[in-house]
């Protein structure tokens, strides 16, 4: 089953194609997250909360297009996964 350690991964993922290496790590630690050297979340199983900082910190700093650049993907993992999303990936 994933968990939002796989949405918020699969968000890493997106965001390094669209915001590259050093801008997604730095949105990341902003949000009280961090990556490793293999783009995984290391550490205790994130919740809701991780990832509506997260998006939060995303549309602050860059806008909607990172937000649209993984809200399909995003969306459909959750809803597969019976997870709850925050208003901006909705």
């Amino acid at each position: 089953m994933a968990g939002y350690r796989t949405l918020l991964e699969l968000i890493a993922e997106r965001q390094l194609g669209i915001l590259g290496e050093v801008k997604t790590r730095e949105v990341f630690r902003e949000a009280g997250l961090s990556l490793d050297t293999s783009r995984k979340l290391p550490g205790d199983e994130p919740g809701l909360d991780h990832l509506r900082v997260l998006t939060e910190k995303l549309f602050d700093k860059y806008g909607p297009v990172p937000i649209m650049g993984c809200k399909i993907p995003v969306k459909h993992l959750a809803k597969s996964e019976g997870l709850e999303l925050p208003k901006l990936l909705r």
